[in-house]
């Protein structure tokens, strides 16, 4: 892919951020005990781990530990802990005193109840361990969408501050993960270009949250692709990155370009389409990587707009929902949205304005002069900013 100009600035920021941290979170391995019988399933949930559904022909090495219900107490240096049990199974006396023991350990467990059919004996069992800070889940181990799905999401929220690692080293929980990774950066950013949106609706702010947005948008989204890269078990160096995405962190730049000449020439009615291309370029970014590794491919400039497309609306919503939700004091026990605020702060400004009595034409309320025949307005502007504010709406 082509390089912009431009592009040597972003990745030297990117350079300049201590990278350090997320490659040791990547590399350092996230170990993960499965326990149970027999006739739990545990050996099979092993094997679904080690595999990526959109890649069912690789099966990758992994960090597991297994173990049957007698060594149970080997698995207690794991960071984490899967009980697989049978639902069908009449005694479950033993399990149960491994978990409350696990969790008097201070282990993060998770129980497996591997159902073929959600049960009503299997729901009834399921309760016996729903409480306190222990998770349970009911499932097939068979069943490849409870798995990328239910599973991976209460694993990796039993260990939320290890989410690279487990991606990297677990590839049944890579597309979870990375969407997951995707939709809090593009909150992130459409968050940061809201408030920034807001600052610039002060004119000397412009100009600095301008270089602001280009700078802090761009490393957010760089540094999206790197986590991406790493939980997706490519290479550790972040150059690697850059022939491969250089073009694709290029659009996000010129999409932040356009927004910020949205909100340069409308003032605050601009702060949505500025918040939803923020929104949108982050996320067609996360997706051309993911396209990247599920197919193998680049990503084309049509497929990237599709991307781009998708999620412009979604952005626009945030953006809105945001909005909606900031008010400012008004009169005792009411309030008012920013939009409407912003149409009073109009009318307010308007009705102060000096009459020239020479032309009649209405000039701002601290002119001097009349801006169309030069007439001198000093006594007019004494008199109105005498006159007391005119009252809320």
């Amino acid at each position: 892919m082509p390089k912009a100009p431009f592009l040597t600035d972003i990745w030297q920021t990117l350079k300049e951020v201590d990278l350090r941290p997320l490659r040791q979170q990547a590399l350092t391995p996230a170990v993960i005990a499965i326990v149970g019988d027999e006739s739990s399933g545990h050996y099979r949930l092993a094997n679904q781990l080690r595999r990526d559904p959109a890649k069912p022909g690789d099966e990758f090495h992994t960090p597991l530990i297994l173990a049957d219900l007698g060594f149970a107490d080997s698995v207690l240096q794991a960071d984490a802990i899967i009980l697989v049990m049978n639902s069908q199974k009449s005694d479950s006396n033993q399990e149960q005193a491994l978990v409350k023991q696990w969790h008097s350990a201070g282990k993060k467990t998770l129980v497996f109840l591997n159902a073929p059919q959600e049960s009503e004996a299997a729901k009834t069992k399921s309760r016996k361990y729903a409480h306190g800070s222990r998770g349970v889940i009911l499932g097939s181990v068979e069943d490849t969408e409870f798995l990328m799905h239910e599973f991976s999401q209460a694993l990796t929220q039993l260990l939320p501050d290890r989410l690279l690692s487990l991606g990297r080293h677990y590839p049944l929980l890579r597309t979870t993960i990375v969407h997951q990774l995707i939709n809090d950066t593009c909150l992130t950013n459409a968050a940061y270009a809201l408030s920034t949106g807001l600052a610039e609706t002060v004119t000397a702010l412009g100009v600095p949250m301008a270089m602001a947005d280009m700078i802090v948008l761009s490393k957010n989204q760089a540094y999206l692709v790197y986590k991406l890269g790493l939980t997706l078990g490519f290479s550790p160096q972040w150059q690697d990155y850059l022939v491969e995405f250089g073009s694709v962190l290029g659009g996000g730049f010129f999409w932040r370009q356009v927004a910020r000449l949205l909100v340069g020439w409308i003032p605050v009615w601009g702060i949505i389409p500025k918040v939803a291309v923020a929104y949108a370029g982050t996320y067609a970014v996360g997706h051309a990587v993911l396209y990247w590794y599920l197919t193998g491919k680049q990503v084309t400039r049509q497929q990237l707009q599709m991307f781009y497309r998708r999620a412009y609306e979604l952005g626009k919503e945030f953006a809105r929902n945001r909005l909606q939700k900031l008010r400012r004091p008004s009169l005792p026990g009411k309030s008012v949205s920013l939009e409407q605020a912003g149409k009073a702060t109009k009318r307010r400004r308007l009705s102060r304005k000096i009459p020239c009595p020479h032309c009649a034409r209405k000039n701002p309320p601290d002119a001097r002069y009349c801006a169309y025949c030069g007439f001198e307005l000093i006594e007019q502007a004494e008199e109105v900013q005498q006159l007391p504010p005119p009252e809320e709406p």
